[in-house]
């Protein structure tokens, strides 16, 4: 994963480093050479480079994040009880 200049924390390649990353990789750049020449961390250009020619992707895989805690039932029971009683 590349790193933000400003807060020097890791971030997510965006679709235009995928591409030119995938550009790169079409003229027969190692991934060594892509590495170097995008300042992305070399692992992080295998991903991208394997990725794409198994699905032909550019876009990030989707994540499922944290599950939710209530149900739509038990929001909708805190709402009427909120609005009940005040």
């Amino acid at each position: 994963m590349p790193t933000d200049q400003d807060t020097r924390k890791r971030r997510e390649c965006t679709t235009v480093e995928r591409v030119r990353i995938i550009e790169l990789n079409a003229q027969g750049f190692s991934r060594r050479a892509i590495a170097k020449k995008t300042e992305i961390p070399r692992s992080t250009v295998q991903r991208v480079i394997q990725e794409w020619n198994a699905q032909q992707n550019l876009k990030a895989d989707s994540r499922s994040g944290r599950p939710t805690t209530l149900s739509l039932r038990d929001k909708r029971h805190l709402y009427r009880l909120s609005d009940s009683d005040p």
